[in-house]
């Protein structure tokens, strides 16, 4: 079976596990915390970085540390990963659904406009399948509305828009480093922000509420929201490589946009000339004259040894987040929920087992 994702390791990984051990620091707060979230917050242009147990928590802090209360609204997309929505109701405020953009398949800033009510106080754009959400017009809306924008970058690692990293352009940018992502810590996350209050009253809330400078007196109710030393430290390791990991993800994509360019009945998606995409995950889409829906194209490529998933149901639909909403008060979601496929996309896959896939959909 050729995977979905997969993590690759690239030489030091196991070496600074094992001096984790040696030094006997495998808990929160070594110097492969700081040491990783120093690189990282250099290499995506943000001052502070707070790294965390995974993206999910760093998005939950992110809305806590901006002072988001209960009953107030944060628009999100109609499609991404469960945690997008999830981290709002978490923090007992409300999660609005907007569509899609039909050309960026991320948050639609008109949607977003419409969506926009005085209990509004955050955007969470999402730059999913690695293309950057139309940040220029978010941040605009988001300016002239007095709100909050949190990146949601978790699938973005290295992309840019018009030469911004993904995860530098809103108040804060969160990432993932599960296993499947670009750079992985096993599970982890980071908090990038430019601005040192946030950043300081974030740390407070991560670290159980306890003021930094007085241990374990809470001034406020907290999390356990840090990352491990031994996470980190496969961290470090993984970003001694992120240049040639960035290189080889465009290069991958571009070997499988031209490869399904020949194969009818298939579209993939496409980047806009002004920004940089480089994703965890690859998606195409089955046009009507593919001959077949997804879920049956699905159970195919799984009986040739392709392991597939469909892309993110959208929150409309799903009863549990109880929107009461039908498919047609979301076309673009709807219409791209319904025909996207998820393929293999890991660092280890070659050439080969590329094409391979694309025959298997030929």
């Amino acid at each position: 079976m050729i995977p979905v994702a997969q993590p690759k390791f690239w030489g030091n990984e196991k070496k600074y596990v094992l001096d984790c051990f040696d030094r006997n620091w495998i808990a929160a707060g070594g110097n492969y915390c700081k040491d990783f979230e120093k690189t990282f917050a250099g290499f995506v242009g943000q001052k502070f970085g707070l790294s965390t147990s995974s993206g999910t928590t760093a998005l939950h802090l992110a809305i806590l540390a901006l002072g988001i209360k209960p009953g107030d609204e944060v628009i999100v997309p109609d499609v991404s990963f469960p945690a997008t929505a999830n981290a709002v109701l978490h923090s007992c405020a409300k999660p609005v659904f907007a569509d899609l953009d039909p050309e960026t398949f991320t948050i639609s800033p008109e949607q977003i406009r419409a969506k926009i009510t005085p209990k509004t106080k955050a955007i969470i754009p999402v730059h999913l399948y690695g293309h950057p959400a139309k940040m220029d017009e978010i941040m605009e809306i988001a300016e002239e509305k007095g709100l909050f924008v949190v990146e949601d970058a978790c699938q973005s690692l290295g992309s840019e828009y018009k030469g911004k990293k993904t995860g530098s352009i809103g108040t804060i940018g969160c990432l993932s480093f599960h296993a499947s992502k670009v750079v992985t810590t096993a599970e982890g996350g980071i908090l990038l922000t430019g601005d040192s209050e946030i950043a300081e009253r974030a740390q407070v809330i991560r670290d159980q509420g306890m003021k930094r400078d007085k241990i374990y007196w809470c001034s406020e109710i907290g999390y356990n929201y840090r990352m491990t030393n031994v996470q980190a430290a496969i961290g470090v390791a993984q970003m001694e490589h992120i240049s040639e990991i960035v290189e080889k993800k465009q290069a991958q994509f571009k070997l499988y946009s031209k490869l399904f360019s020949e194969v009818k009945g298939v579209s993939t998606l496409e980047t806009l000339p002004q920004n940089k995409r480089v994703s965890c995950f690859y998606v195409v889409l089955l046009e009507p004259d593919f001959g077949m829906t997804r879920d049956q194209a699905a159970k195919m490529l799984k009986e040739k040894g392709i392991e597939t998933r469909p892309v993110y149901y959208p929150f409309h639909s799903m009863p549990v987040y109880g929107t009461g909403s039908s498919g047609s008060d979301f076309p673009v979601s709807a219409d791209f929920a319904s025909r996207g496929i998820q393929i293999p996309f890991s660092m280890n896959l070659s050439k080969e087992q590329m094409e391979e896939v694309v025959n298997a959909f030929r």
